[in-house]
């Protein structure tokens, strides 16, 4: 741990902690690790609370958290944040530091929550970039949600989709049974022998047939229609459906990731 002589000391304030780990947020941000920067969030934090004069078990605690937090372990760096917080309850950057975390781990609505704890503590520089992580996320929270609204409506539209074509296809089915019913009238007819009383006439006999043929190609358009409505309405319906459940499954691991937590700083051994 970097000590500094007892004029440093008295300079150094909670502002001067704050500002540091806006620098460490920066560094949250870039594509590439942390640890490839010359100056590690660790070492950039470290050389500022080494001088905050924290109780030294809260030290240990936080020189683990930042090297977990280096090494992209989030969930072990807040582990080791709220760990420390129980040696310096009163260290307010702390507030920040599992604002990050939580941001890290994709928690945003939890590091809203943080950051806006810890705003009433930030000044200048630091205070604007609170605030413009609190804004940027919740634009973030915003674009998620509006992007899942659109996915269900997509989703819900195939499902639509599928039930109706297959729908259509057993009601094409339906309308080919009564063609085929009506041939069967239409047979029973023509096979009356020619001393019944109820058989047809030549004429008669001409028009059934010809009906018949109608009615039999109809059946067979019907059929054909009526197959392929139920094949693409049960594939659509089938792929829509396993589009939409993925959807509805992604959307509530956002709505839990989302969650805004209200448990603020705990013991985590």
């Amino acid at each position: 741990m970097i000590r500094r002589n007892a004029t440093a000391q008295r300079r150094r304030s909670p502002q001067t902690i704050a500002i540091a780990l806006t620098c460490a947020a920066g560094l949250l941000l870039q594509s590439k690790p942390a640890a490839a920067s010359a100056r590690t969030m660790g070492q950039a934090v470290r050389a500022v609370t080494g001088d905050a004069e924290l109780p030294e078990q809260a030290n240990v605690h936080l020189g683990k958290a930042y090297d977990h937090f280096n090494a992209g372990s989030y969930a072990q760096a807040e582990s080791e944040f709220k760990r420390a917080a129980f040696f310096a309850p009163d260290w307010k950057p702390m507030t920040y530091n599992l604002a990050v975390v939580a941001e890290a781990q994709g928690h945003l609505g939890e590091a809203i929550d943080r950051y806006q704890a810890y705003r009433p503590d930030a000044e200048g520089d630091t205070g604007l970039v609170v605030d413009q992580r609190i804004a940027e996320l919740e634009d973030r929270i915003d674009r998620v949600k509006k992007a899942d609204r659109r996915q269900l409506v997509l989703g819900t539209l195939a499902v639509s989709t599928g039930a109706l074509a297959l729908g259509g296809g057993v009601g094409l089915f339906l309308l080919r049974q009564k063609r085929n019913d009506e041939i069967d009238d239409i047979d029973a007819v023509l096979n009356l022998p020619m001393d019944d009383p109820n058989a047809p006439s030549e004429v008669q006999r001409t028009q059934l047939t010809a009906d018949k043929a109608d009615k039999t190609e109809s059946a067979k358009n019907l059929y054909v229609g009526g197959y392929v409505l139920v094949v693409y309405g049960g594939l659509a319906l089938l792929y829509s459906g396993l589009y939409l459940a993925s959807v509805i499954k992604k959307r509530k691991a956002k709505k839990l990731a989302l969650r805004p937590s209200g448990s603020g700083v705990a013991i985590a051994f």
